[in-house]
């Protein structure tokens, strides 16, 4: 994967939760970091095996110099927000595989 199939993006993480001191919590300063990533469809027989809904897509993030996603962070592109669902790090640590809706 050459990083010209990659597309120029934004992730954007939610703030520490931070106690109210009520019970509740609420989010501090949010960050942006740029990213490389790619977004692309699943196959349908991979949707079947795993269940995945047909409003999520794959996306591919390259890792350099970006820490881990968290489910709940924002990929955005081209002013598209998709929220991560689930994040898998693959053995090399050259990329993050998300499942974005």
């Amino acid at each position: 994967m050459g990083e010209s199939l990659f597309n120029a993006g934004t992730l954007k993480r939610k703030g520490t939760a931070i106690s109210d001191g009520r019970g509740g919590q609420y989010h501090g300063t949010a960050t942006e970091t740029s990213i490389r990533v790619l977004i692309e469809e699943y196959k349908e027989f991979i949707r079947a095996q795993l269940g995945i809904p047909a409003d999520q897509r794959k996306a591919i993030i390259l890792a350099n110099n970006v820490a881990r996603p968290n489910p709940e962070d924002l990929i955005v592109i081209d002013g598209r927000d998709w929220i991560i669902v689930e994040v898998e790090t693959d053995p090399a640590l050259a990329t993050y595989t998300c499942r974005v809706k």
